[in-house]
């Protein structure tokens, strides 16, 4: 596993290496076709392998969207977290320490997948995008928190292949942790109460679902 991972941060490295972030201005029918795109489905569920550059850590799982606002990254075990979010609120549950915490929305940089039609600059400022590989590359930094963001789509059809959060500025060398995705599941259903974690103390331990859970939960 060490391996393999070493191998993904070692190609995504490459991949992102040679950008430059004073190219042309982004083609506004890129964008719009992104944009029509991310708006096409309330309920979906993506599959993803996430790689961490600065502890050579890879982690699975999958990343479940209601629109508007809700969302679950589920990751399998042994990664710790479960985060879920609303409209206001992310919560965040480790499952080593048993522990939930809660940050507000507004610092959530995936908000932009979260919406019924979405518009990428109401939360983030387009730094650069340019076509490279047949895949449009977006450089976006978040209006809220500063933090910089490389995002990837395929061209025919388009997808969302990736992710990169940049740990400091724009730039790998400080270390980035980067989610490869696959390709999206319709989600039949998605009750509520997968988007909500219930306080330990009070309602006792929570529950993990592994990927082949949720997706059966989604599915049915």
């Amino acid at each position: 596993m060490k391996l393999r991972t070493k191998i993904l941060s070692f190609i995504l490295s490459l991949l992102f290496s040679s950008i430059s972030f004073a190219g042309d201005e982004c083609d506004k029918s890129i964008i719009k076709d992104i944009e029509a795109y991310l708006s096409q489905n309330s309920k979906i569920a993506i599959p993803f392998i996430q790689v961490n550059s600065k502890n050579d850590e890879e982690s699975t799982g999958i990343i479940v969207i209601k629109k508007p606002n809700k969302f679950r990254v589920n990751y399998d075990s042994p990664h710790p977290l479960l985060i879920t979010g609303s409209k206001n609120f992310i919560n965040i549950y480790d499952f080593e320490l048993e522990e939930l915490s809660r940050v507000n929305s507004k610092d959530n940089f995936f908000r932009f997948l979260l919406d019924v039609n979405v518009s990428l600059e109401k939360s983030l400022i387009i730094q650069n995008c340019r076509v490279i590989d047949n895949q449009t590359e977006l450089l976006l930094e978040h209006k809220e928190t500063g933090q910089f963001s490389i995002v990837r789509f395929s061209i025919d059809p388009i997808m969302l292949k990736n992710i990169t959060i940049l740990d400091n500025g724009k730039t790998l060398d400080a270390g980035f942790t980067s989610l490869i995705m696959s390709k999206p599941l319709l989600a039949t259903q998605a009750p509520d109460d997968l988007f909500t974690v219930k306080d330990p103390k009070i309602y006792g331990k929570i529950k993990r679902l592994s990927t082949e859970e949720l997706i059966k939960k989604i599915s049915n």
